[in-house]
């Protein structure tokens, strides 16, 4: 806008940005084989096929409760998934097949596209001082978004227990009768509880329709097609799925120029709770309460990190350098031998992540940065 004068005096610009929008081709594939014993159990009362070995009643009723089983699946992967290669002609993990949104705004940030609160109150939080933690956040978007009560903060819902708990201690029966709000106090800002993210204490915000889950015509996952050979038969379905995000901010060229910009051309917000590991630690222990991010500090010595202990299948951990003076590195043998190479950070902000394959007891690598 501008004050008014006669003639063609314009003003305004419009620069677009787009986000490039990434879906991976997910499939299932079952085999059913000889069925015969089937007509010699208690469950005979249900063959209506005869003396064909395949049963299709019973197969029909499988792949309804396995419709179930594969639309959790998917609700997880859209949040903790990561997507990996599968190692060929080998059953993949479940989790690798696409990438979630949890993972996507790590990458938007890797991409320097937005950058995280990194404030140490924001990190972590407990059921004494979620709502506090939350207020915070909120006053962090405030300070930046003239516009910050179009915005949504999400969290994880393990966690709204423990909201509640905070909302009535802190506030009492001075809540005009109207109970525990999902909405962060004094800022209305509303509060969306996001499942599937284990003990994850992320916390993010956009705006309503930022990020999208996707996919390539709806339902395809369950467009179960068959194929009989013999005794033996086989179902399978493909689809594709992924997130997208229309806009995380202004990219920038080097993490300095993203710290300079404070947070001030972004759309999407997060905090980032990741663990400091102690000086000199060699292993990274997980426990009921550990989320999947790790942050290296300053070592007396130098310093080796050879074992992540309590390491859960499919999940990916990210190991970041938090400090050059004596940096904590990763040798590719032991544990680790199944790097594509050692891991030798020489400034902060480098990473890994890795994952963790029980048959091997072994560490492999997702990607580095």
């Amino acid at each position: 806008s501008q004050a008014y004068q006669a003639g063609r005096i314009f003003k305004g610009d419009v620069t677009f940005k787009p986000e490039k929008a990434i879906v991976d081709k997910v499939m299932t594939k079952l085999q059913f084989e000889d069925m015969s014993d089937l007509e010699k159990t208690y469950l005979n009362y249900l063959n209506t096929s005869g003396s064909d070995p395949v049963k299709w009643n019973l197969i029909e009723w499988i792949i309804l409760q396995l419709a179930t089983k594969i639309n959790n699946e998917r609700n997880q992967r859209a949040i903790l998934g990561f997507t990996v290669a599968p190692e060929k002609g080998k059953a993949g993990e479940t989790m690798f097949a696409s990438t979630g949104v949890v993972h996507k705004l790590i990458s938007l940030y890797e991409e320097k596209k937005f950058l995280p609160f990194t404030n140490e109150e924001l990190a972590d939080y407990s059921q004494e001082d979620i709502g506090d933690v939350l207020k915070l956040f909120a006053e962090q978007i405030a300070d930046r978004r003239p516009d910050s009560t179009q915005f949504v903060i999400y969290v994880n819902a393990r966690h709204r227990p423990w909201f509640s708990a905070w909302y009535k201690n802190t506030y009492g029966a001075n809540t005009d009768y109207t109970g525990v709000l999902d909405v962060v106090p004094d800022y209305n800002i509303p509060i969306r509880w996001v499942p599937n993210m284990g003990n994850l204490k992320l916390i993010f915000a956009t705006i309503p329709g930022n990020i999208n889950l996707l996919e390539n015509v709806p339902g395809e996952e369950y467009k179960m097609m068959f194929q009989r050979d013999l005794e033996e038969v086989i179902a399978y379905s493909y689809w594709k799925e992924g997130v997208g995000v229309a806009f995380a901010g202004v990219q920038k060229e080097t993490l300095e120029d993203l710290q300079a910009a404070d947070a001030m051309e972004q759309m999407v917000f997060m905090n980032w709770p990741a663990e400091a590991l102690a000086a000199d630690a060699t292993t990274i222990a997980i426990d009921k309460t550990s989320g999947i991010l790790f942050t290296t500090g300053e070592n007396t010595k130098a310093t080796a990190i050879t074992d992540i202990t309590g390491a859960k299948e499919g999940v990916i951990y990210r190991i970041e350098c938090g400090s050059t003076t004596n940096a904590t590195t990763i040798a590719k043998s032991g544990k680790f031998s199944e790097l594509k190479s050692a891991w030798n950070p020489v400034k902060a902000g480098e990473y890994i992540k890795v994952y963790y394959r029980k048959t091997e007891d072994k560490f492999y690598e997702a990607t580095r940065g």
